[in-house]
């Protein structure tokens, strides 16, 4: 079982983590990735067991991914060739619940035959089944398992699917045998007549209706449960497949990555999570330590050095500032009343009040006008599930946004003109006019990759996000088309500066998670 860390509100992973946690957690193993595990789990162990000793059965909770990269088997694992080729098309199964994919024929192949369900000869040892796979499995494998770990954590330190995945860990999954052999047979019969080919569900990834709900105003959420909606749910949103930009006209250039704030400058771990005041002259951001997390300011001093203040640091672990943009109040989420959830108080730490009621929320973003917080908010039936909903500060009146039966949101970036909002939803990129009620999904550019942290320009022409472990991606909203920016796998959490000149993010480019940022120029 993996070991958590957890306090209120936030779990982080400790050491490693099984396969289990990573074939619950649907979007992040793709085929590469269980190619490797079966690469490094044949090389884990010598090709002539060691005569005498107990072996233990090959089980999914018994191969584990630590923080390195590294893959693990519990003791006494000496798992034999068919064993590895039934652990690969459970991979593989899995990876196709979680959402429709189009795996390589080989690799398919080389499962079944592995595994036995096919009538083929068999593979004759653990390094002739790694050899086999060694071409459908990522060029650096020890990154991949990295990012797999990685991952998991960002889903986990979120609040993201607690309650499954402990579920999951006290109950592990049992192989889906029957599943996998009728895909396998199916495979068979056509390799017998000449014709090796693997289903595709679907031309779209997208399986879950984008359903707009704007609601009538609510109870006061000072302190007070949300109101349960009443408005009557949108139509299916239209899913677009956007285009890659590849005309200079319809592509924007972002400069080389410049480090902005390093951990150690801020007198901390790692800095996450910038955000620009409203004027450009200061940036903000949390910093964690073992003791906390602290949120912070960081402007250049007279002589050009950097000036870092800390605006509050307590024993609650706080995330995400945003300074409002008159400069006189912070916006943050924290644990510090036992279950996460958004803050406001003065841009000097004082004064600080709840404001998104009960249960989880985080990760709040001021309305262009100062008046609203867009935030995520979890489900109470449904702690994995997150929505979009935002809070009117005047009248403590909340509305819903969204009402996503599964997966979590992220972002809830405004455009200029106050109406929109950008969010992502799995791997969708989604543009929500919350006046006319209406969105529209534009599914991820690499498909089926999850879609991260979009951030609007402040011309409201450009959308900066993240796909989840391939960098940064730039979407021109005026015609839909995207490109891709940044080949950091790391860098997430975008924040563009007042003028749109700059684009903040963090990222751990150097081996330890601190703030970036890069100049955008327009062509």
């Amino acid at each position: 079982m993996a070991r958590i860390s957890h306090s209120s509100g936030e779990m982080r992973l400790q050491d490693r983590v099984s396969l289990v946690e990573l074939l619950d957690a649907a979007g992040l193993l793709t085929a590469s990735d269980a190619a490797a595990i079966v690469i490094a789990v044949c090389r884990s162990v010598p090709d002539s067991d060691a005569v005498g000793l107990a072996k233990e059965p090959l089980r999914a909770n018994a191969v584990w991914v630590d923080r390195t990269g590294r893959v693990q088997l519990g003791p006494g694992t000496m798992p034999s060739v068919p064993e590895l080729g039934r652990l690969l098309e459970l991979m593989l199964a899995r990876i196709r619940e979680a959402r429709p994919a189009h795996f390589p024929p080989g690799l398919v192949m080389i499962a079944a035959r592995a595994s036995g369900r096919i009538d083929m000869a068999p593979l004759p040892s653990r390094e002739a089944l790694a050899a086999a796979l060694t071409r459908f499995a990522p060029p650096d494998s020890v990154a991949a398992m990295q990012a797999l770990y990685e991952g998991l954590e960002a889903t986990i330190s979120a609040g993201a699917a607690v309650e499954s995945r402990d579920a999951a860990v006290r109950r592990p999954r049992k192989w889906r045998a029957p599943v996998v052999a009728a895909a396998v047979l199916s495979l068979a019969a056509g390799y017998g007549a000449g014709l090796l080919f693997v289903q595709q569900r679907g031309n779209s990834p997208i399986t879950d209706a984008t359903e707009v709900i704007v609601s009538p105003p609510g109870r006061d959420m000072r302190g007070a449960s949300p109101s349960k909606p009443r408005a009557t749910p949108a139509p299916r949103a239209p899913v677009v497949r956007p285009r890659v930009a590849r005309s200079s006209a319809s592509r924007r250039e972002l400069g080389t990555p410049q480090p902005l704030v390093d951990a150690t400058q801020a007198g901390s771990d790692k800095a996450f999570s910038p955000s620009f005041a409203s004027d450009g002259s200061a940036i903000f951001f949390h910093a964690e330590t073992g003791a906390g997390s602290a949120l912070k300011r960081a402007e250049p001093g007279e002589r050009g050095d950097l000036h870092v203040v800390t605006i509050l640091d307590d024993s609650a672990k706080n995330y995400h500032v945003q300074l409002s943009p008159d400069g006189k109040s912070v916006a943050f989420d924290s644990d510090r009343d036992g279950v996460r959830g958004v803050y406001v108080g003065r841009a000097d730490g004082t004064r600080i009040r709840r404001v998104s009621g009960e249960g989880y929320a985080a990760v709040p973003t001021w309305s262009p006008d100062g008046r609203r917080l867009a935030f995520l908010r979890a489900e109470n039936n449904a702690p994995s599930v997150w929505n979009l909903w935002f809070l009117d500060l005047g009248s403590g009146e909340m509305t819903r946004l969204t009402r996503h039966r599964y997966g979590q949101v992220w972002g809830g970036a405004w455009f200029p003109d106050g109406r929109r909002l950008a969010y992502s939803h799995e791997d969708r990129l989604i543009l929500l006019d919350v006046g006319a009620g209406r969105a529209t999904s534009y599914a991820s550019p690499i498909r089926g990759r999850l879609v991260r942290t979009p951030a609007v320009s402040p011309d409201g022409r450009w959308i900066i996000f993240q796909v989840f472990r391939d960098g940064a991606w730039l979407f021109n909203v005026e015609t839909a088309s995207m490109q891709r920016v940044l080949n950091d796998p790391s860098a997430e959490e975008f924040t563009w500066d007042p003028g749109g000149n700059r684009v903040a993010f963090h990222s751990r480019n150097r081996g330890g998670w601190g703030l970036w940022v890069m100049a955008a120029r327009t062509q």
